[in-house]
């Protein structure tokens, strides 16, 4: 076999070639890579500089909003004394601006604030609410809430509303148990009475003075009827749990109730000198018997109408020769013979029982409205 000479340098020379072409290519992917790692190196730069841009706004809102609720609540004149020590310090003082705006104090006037030169300021009291954690050693002090004091007044009226309100669980028929009532309620308005007497006696004003507060007469006088007309599901409630009104059908049995928690109050309370309050109750009084008497009229003005869906007449005269009492009247109720919301007539009779007879020697006549109760 003989040597080629062309064929050697030609294969050689392929060998060369093949070669840088690998070269060439593991260039081209160095540089690949290397652009490439720089494009991820910039993009995580940018990535994180957005992140960076994007904390630093974040920390900006957070503290633009802190001083704005410090400046709300504490004032301009404030603010920055109390941002210059810390978020953790100006947090703490945002919880203080809730409790004494609660409280009905104005958080500006509850901050002394020291100057730069380390000026002494007046000692924090003792009482009320103890400072938040590091408070007391800067140049603030946040005053605390002055401590309520409960007036004897409010002691007295807390025990008489509670009082009242109690005897609408007593059953009628209990005779001890109301006497036991009756006794206690002498005792707490004697009282109150006393304690009174010597409080205005000490203010140089008149004795015999029971006063109650709006809001006490509210509970005293109205809280029992609204809440006895709830107990009995004879109102339609709003959507925030007040009364809006009153259901219809169910006229003699409201107008029991509200009598009975009217005249409770009337024997109760009548020896309070309290002047709105005895206003109020005989307002009471006299409301109640203007609706009884407003009830009847609207129900003798169309003598032949029936109750709901009964066939008993709503109105019964008391005919010639018939002689009816009350107590037949609510024996009759328990028997079925009267149903309530009917108006019946009856003989009319003195504290004695005894018959009343009108100029010409007539029996009087009464009339009352038929309750689940009895005759009203």
């Amino acid at each position: 076999m003989g040597f080629s000479l062309s064929s050697f340098l030609g294969g050689a020379a392929g060998a060369g070639s093949e070669g840088i072409d690998q070269r060439t290519a593991q260039a081209a992917r160095d540089k690949e890579t290397k652009e490439s790692r720089q494009w991820q190196i910039a993009t995580e730069a940018r990535a994180d500089s957005r992140a960076r841009k994007a904390k630093r706004a974040s920390k900006k809102a957070d503290a633009e909003s802190l001083l704005e609720q410090i400046t709300f609540h504490y004032g301009k004149e404030n603010a920055p004394s109390i941002i210059a020590q810390g978020k953790g310090y100006a947090t703490e003082a945002l919880k203080r601006a809730d409790e004494y705006t609660s409280k009905g104090y104005d958080p500006r006037t509850m901050l002394d604030v020291g100057n730069a030169t380390g000026e002494k300021l007046s000692e924090s009291p003792k009482i009320g609410i103890s400072q938040p954690a590091g408070l007391s050693k800067t140049s603030l002090i946040f005053k605390p809430i002055p401590a309520k004091v409960t007036a004897a007044k409010n002691t007295w009226e807390a025990k008489l509303v509670e009082h009242t309100e109690a005897k609408l669980s007593i059953d009628a028929g209990d005779q001890d148990a109301l006497t036991a009532w009756d006794n206690k309620n002498k005792l707490l308005t004697d009282g109150h009475a006393a304690w009174k007497n010597a409080a205005d006696t000490d203010a140089g004003g008149a004795e015999g003075q029971l006063d109650f507060s709006k809001s006490t007469r509210d509970s005293i006088l109205q809280k029992p009827i609204n809440d006895i007309l709830r107990q009995n599901n004879l109102v339609e409630l709003d959507v925030s749990g007040q009364i809006a009104k009153v259901l219809g059908g169910n006229e003699a049995n409201v107008l029991a109730l509200r009598q009975r928690v009217i005249g409770t109050n009337a024997k109760a309370y009548k020896d309070v000198k309290d002047q709105p309050f005895q206003t109020k109750l005989a307002a009471q009084q006299a409301g109640i018997q203007t609706d009884k008497k407003a009830y009847i009229n609207r129900i003798r003005s169309d003598p032949t109408k029936v109750i709901g869906v009964t066939t008993k007449q709503s109105y019964i005269p008391l005919e010639a020769g018939i002689v009816r009492s009350v107590e037949d009247i609510n024996a009759g109720l328990a028997s079925g013979l009267y149903v309530p919301n009917q108006v019946v007539e009856f003989n009319a009779v003195d504290d004695e029982g005894k018959a009343l007879l009108d100029e010409q020697g007539q029996p009087k006549k009464s009339i009352g409205i038929v309750s689940p109760y009895g005759v009203i």
